[in-house]
């Protein structure tokens, strides 16, 4: 963030003034090239007798990460508005949390656990009820029956990338090494094969990389999960329904009736075809 001194830039159109040399169209070329996201949308510099312009910018990699930008009053002398937003950055808190250990569940007694349950009751029920009732039942049976283990969230200590293979692992243990060497003689000669290995894992690295990238899209159409869950793991922010509102307009915030108002939506707008009479 900061001021870019950009007025020529619109950025709520994004249109840049039309000479291709112009410092603004080459600043903005620059940002769509990094794939950046600015959310300042208003003016941000006011002056007596001059036009309001939008000079303070806001960046980021990702939509979702500033929410709630409020403008005030210019601190001091300034003509510059502040900007006060809410980030949300990659901080990753690593926490035990308790997992379900598949692995040694007593699967024999899962299965009569729910064999003796009486289900007739759930015919009297409407379908919220029959839910939450077969919820209710299916929870208590794997918590009586599969056995809990606790598990840190986060990046894992050691846990690798999708993109490694064998040989950018062997070069990044030679780097390693090498430059372990180096730390120890703080020799010339040493430094150059630190440099040369440092050089050889980082270019096969980013070739791992590229044949990862390269397969995934080659397989997009054919194996689509997994395109969508390597974007996923590169993305930081997740997405949520957001509020919504109601025929009455009131806002609904809560999980339960955000389904319920979805659900009605959906229930209007579905087309019931008459199957006698098509062909």
């Amino acid at each position: 963030m900061g001021d870019f001194n950009y007025p020529e830039i619109d950025w709520i159109e994004e249109s840049t003034p039309p000479d291709v040399r112009h410092k603004a169209t080459q600043f903005m070329e620059a940002v769509r090239d990094s794939f950046l996201v600015q959310h300042v949308k208003e003016p941000t510099h006011y002056r007596s007798n001059q036009t309001p312009n939008l000079l303070d910018l806001v960046f980021t990699n990702e939509e979702g990460m500033i929410s709630k930008i409020t403008h005030s009053a210019p601190l001091g002398k300034s003509h510059h508005q502040i900007l006060n937003f809410k980030y949300q950055c990659y901080t990753q808190q690593k926490k035990k949390v308790p997992k379900l250990n598949f692995n040694k569940g007593d699967y024999n007694e899962l299965r009569s656990h729910l064999k003796n349950t009486s289900w007739e009751c759930m015919e009297s029920k409407d379908i919220e009820s029959q839910w939450e009732f077969l919820q209710r039942t299916l929870n208590t049976a794997i918590s009586t029956n599969i056995p809990r283990t606790r598990c840190s969230t986060g990046r894992e200590k050691g846990k690798l990338p999708l993109w490694t293979n064998e040989k950018a692992l062997i070069k990044v243990k030679k780097k390693r090494a090498a430059y372990k060497r180096y730390t120890k003689t703080r020799e010339g000669n040493d430094y150059l094969i630190y440099a040369r290995a440092r050089n050889q894992a980082k270019q096969e690295c980013r070739n791992a990389v590229y044949n990862l990238e390269k397969q995934i899209a080659l397989e997009a159409k054919t194996n689509p999960k997994a395109f969508f869950a390597y974007v996923r793991n590169k993305m930081k922010t997740r997405e949520t329904i957001t509020d919504l509102e109601d025929e009455a307009g009131n806002t609904v915030s809560n999980d339960s009736e955000k389904a319920s108002l979805l659900n009605n939506f959906f229930c209007s707008v579905f087309t019931e075809e008459n199957s006698l009479n098509s062909r």
